[in-house]
């Protein structure tokens, strides 16, 4: 057995002396540069667009020999601007062949692609600039012939590094930015058949990403880190840290792009996010703020109409937070003189803010609407209970509220209509996310105020009559004595 390692181990080492003479003379008699030309070529051919090699091609070892090809950009489709589709500032394409762990010898490629720049485009037509070089080929009469007889195989190493992604889409008018991108990933190639129709259904890959900044419309996010697997079609990230607006955020995503409309799963929580920050560059309103911790689990049929076919399950928790241009305890103290003044007094006024300790919340979205319920605000001198919907696509709100002062603290005309209302005092919440406005609920209010005013008319119509009719008996005894 030793004597077969030790010529085993001598055969190898002559194996490897013989490769490496035959390396160092291509490398030394071989300039890769003449490569250029017919690299360009056919890359033209192939796509219709043009490559360009603006640095020289070079040899590196790590430690197989690997061809460096620097400064190079790939031109955008026609109609898509001069900007290119892709530019690298150099690109390592070398072999992967080592022996596994297996019957066979396992042979891929290493693809390394340093500061590479991609910018992604979709027209409000619909037509993308990546949609020519995705259409299926038609697969030739030989080729239909010669069944698939490969089955899975090793294609090899992509990496990734300080990468960066524009991605628009001038249709759903969304944008997503990602800047630097460090990934790694190995790439098996599943259905041999199916690569030849649709690459992104045929592969599996499983990798590691970092990216230090990343932008969905106007929310930025930094410091992602994640586990990324796409398999036939399918891609999860699983699980994804990072940091939201002061806070942190953690999840899993899960997109499927084997339908005609990508679809969308997400299970995501994030802690301590500064809420004014998030909801301003959601563009939804600049008027709530606080710490909010929330737990989100959505999917989407169709991830370029979000929110619209937005469905799931959101509860969140603010705390130390304002409602801004809203004055709940002045509004209330306000419409409070309607049990002494009888008349519904001028709200125009009334300026300020509302303050909170908490507010909390949870619900379930449906085709992009959020149905609020348990609704609970927390002050120092209020209590708030109700319900609500928002609209995430027409950005509306509107909520029903019971509000109560705490102890007395909004004073003896707020405590007396609290008490006429049997306890809280109905509220309306309304308008657009960004300009919404309170007004009291006096289709409830009126009703109730009048019946007491009624009621305590009554008593004292008691009263007065039981006061005359105790002085007539009063006259009448005086009279027969």
């Amino acid at each position: 057995m030793l004597r077969a390692l030790k010529y085993l181990f001598l055969t190898l080492l002559i194996l490897l002396i013989i490769l490496s003479g035959l390396m160092a003379y291509i490398v030394f008699a071989f300039d890769p540069n003449t490569l250029k030309p017919t690299i360009t070529s056919q890359v033209e051919e192939a796509t219709g667009r043009k490559l360009t090699i603006n640095g020289p091609i070079t040899w590196a070892f790590t430690p197989l020999p690997k061809v460096v090809i620097n400064d190079i950009s790939f031109a955008n489709r026609a109609g898509f601007g001069k900007s290119p589709m892709v530019q690298a500032k150099s690109i390592k394409l070398g072999l992967n062949a080592w022996p596994r762990f297996s019957p066979k010898f396992t042979v891929g490629i290493n693809l390394d692609l340093n500061q590479a720049k991609v910018n992604l485009t979709v027209k409000g037509n619909g037509q993308s600039n990546w949609q020519d070089l995705a259409a299926p080929a038609k697969p030739s009469d030989k080729m239909k012939e010669q069944p698939a007889t490969l089955g899975p195989f090793y294609l090899g190493n992509i990496r990734l590094t300080n990468a960066s992604v524009n991605w628009q889409n001038m249709k759903s008018k969304q944008r997503i930015v990602l800047n630097g991108i460090d990934y790694r990933t190995k790439v098996t190639i599943v259905d041999e058949e199916k690569a030849a129709t649709n690459l992104l259904q045929a592969i599996h890959a499983t990798g590691h990403s970092q990216i230090k900044s990343l932008t969905f419309n106007n929310v930025k996010m930094q410091n992602l880190n994640g586990r990324l697997a796409l398999n036939r079609g399918v891609m999860t990230i699983k699980p994804i840290n990072g940091r939201l607006y002061e806070g942190n955020y953690q999840g899993s995503v899960k997109l499927d792009f084997n339908k005609a409309n990508a679809t969308l799963a997400a299970n995501q929580s994030i802690y301590q996010v500064r809420a004014g920050l998030l909801f301003k560059d959601l563009q939804y309103t600049s008027r709530l703020d606080g710490l909010i911790q929330a737990s989100i689990d959505v999917t989407s049929q169709n991830v370029e109409r979000i929110p619209n076919t937005l469905n799931g399950k959101i509860s969140f928790k603010l705390s130390n937070g304002v409602i801004k241009g809203v004055n709940i305890p002045q509004t209330i103290q306000t419409i409070g003189v309607l049990v002494k003044t009888r008349s519904i007094p001028n709200l125009s006024g009334i300026r300020g803010d509302t303050q909170f300790i908490n507010l909390s919340g949870e619900g379930v979205i449906k085709n992009g609407k959020f149905v609020i319920q348990n609704i609970a605000l927390e002050s120092p001198n209020l209590r708030i209970t109700g319900k609500g919907v928002i609209d995430l696509a027409a950005q509306t709100l509107n909520f029903n509220l019971l509000a109560s002062g705490v102890g007395g603290q909004l004073g003896e005309n707020a405590l007396k209509l609290q008490q006429v209302m049997g306890g809280a005092i109905p509220l309306n919440i309304t308008g657009s996310m960004a300009g919404f406005s309170l007004r009291p609920e006096f289709g409830a209010i009126l009703p109730a105020v009048a019946k007491h005013l009624v009621i305590d008319r009554a008593e004292d119509v008691k009263n007065a009559v039981e006061k005359v009719g105790g002085g007539v008996k009063k006259l009448l005894r005086t009279l027969t004595d």
